[in-house]
């Protein structure tokens, strides 16, 4: 059954939608302004939320913003009821991200049939993610046993290892073992991370291939996040000395949610495969409505294709650079980089420097 959501504190506008939704089946739910109809929408994602401009208090646009730039709410489709219906505020509600923009006054049916085409665009999303998703499902029951039994088994091991000879440990052996099973819990968090995220991106992904309007949440790129970055991951923090930023302010189109988990692969990917002690330069400015932002390490340097093929479960010469994880920190950065219209290239030079370009657009 399809869900329409209406927000008002008008009673004859609840009353007759309600009806009109009993009588064609469709489940109708009702919130008043401001208690907690943007919590309702993040937890329960309705097909179709009705919103009431009259009933918000100059809120609307604001409440619009706050639903694209989360990405449980980026692809529920809002409709616009109004008392007025003039071209310049039809024109910003639709640039904040609404999907439809009626009259309040007009007729229960003409307001459902608005609601149909849009439980229809929000069926067709869901089915492709869905596909995608199962595809990516189907990929993981064939690498996550490992992924997840080779942390589990050193956890284990040095656990056991430690109840059975506790007593007879000295500190430096003691340490040595925490220390592996802090390392192990570690890999296995990142595994955990790493695919939520993907899944993230990939809905990401499928939304914004169905109605570009949805890719209109922008960013700060500026030296503070980086250095946030840095602190954060312990990886990348153990070579901080070794990484150089310059870079400028811009505003880039893309979601805030996900803009540190992808600079962050990046810049992981950056450090595994240079050595310790190696320059890292991070780069960024704008060039001719592009926001270019260039991670160049002094590694072990990337074939020229390498940026078309990266995907999920791919990981860049394993059989040559020990590695661990499902190979999916780039492919993350290849998926969400470019569902907002951007760009992820790699430069390589004599097999010894990698420059990863990523080409942000900027709004207009």
């Amino acid at each position: 059954m399809s869900t329409l959501f209406l927000i008002t504190d008008d009673d004859k506008l609840k009353n007759r939608l309600s009806k009109g939704c009993r009588l064609r089946g469709i489940e109708f739910i009702h919130s008043m302004p401001g208690q907690g109809a943007d919590t309702y929408i993040r937890n329960f994602a309705p097909e179709v939320t009705l919103l009431d401009d009259a009933s918000m208090d100059g809120q609307s646009h604001d409440f619009i913003k706050s639903l694209r730039e989360n990405l449980s709410t980026a692809c529920t489709p809002v409709i616009i009821l109004t008392e007025k219906f003039v071209q310049d505020e039809f024109r910003s509600f639709i640039e904040a991200g609404a999907d439809d923009y009626l009259p309040r006054g007009s007729k229960t049916e003409v307001i459902l049939k608005a609601a149909d085409a849009q439980f229809a665009k929000t069926g067709k999303v869901k089915r492709n993610f869905e596909d995608r998703l199962s595809e990516f499902k189907r990929y993981l029951t064939s690498v996550m046993p490992h992924e997840f039994n080779t942390p589990l088994t050193a956890i284990l091991g040095f656990t056991d290892a430690i109840k059975a000879e506790h007593k007879n440990l000295s500190a430096t052996e003691f340490e040595e073992m925490l220390n592996y099973i802090r390392e192990s819990a570690l890999r296995l968090k990142s595994t955990a991370d790493k695919f939520i995220v993907y899944s993230d991106v990939l809905a990401l992904n499928t939304i914004i291939a169905a109605d570009e309007t949805r890719s209109n949440s922008t960013v700060l790129i500026e030296p503070s996040l980086f250095t946030r970055i840095i602190h954060d991951d312990e990886f990348i923090r153990a070579r901080a000395a070794d990484i150089e930023i310059n870079v400028a302010e811009g505003r880039i189109v893309f979601m805030r949610d996900y803009i540190a988990s992808v600079l962050k692969e990046v810049l992981e990917n950056a450090c595994k495969f240079s050595a310790p002690g190696t320059r890292i330069s991070i780069q960024g400015r704008t060039i001719l409505y592009k926001y270019h932002l260039q991670i160049t390490d002094e590694g072990v340097g990337l074939p020229s294709d390498f940026a078309v093929r990266i995907s999920a479960f791919n990981q860049y010469s394993r059989d040559k650079y020990e590695q661990q994880g499902l190979g999916l920190g780039l492919a993350i950065v290849k998926t969400a980089v470019e569902a907002f219209g951007g760009e992820l290239e790699f430069e390589s030079a004599n097999g010894k420097k990698t420059i990863a370009k990523l080409l942000f657009k900027m709004p207009e």
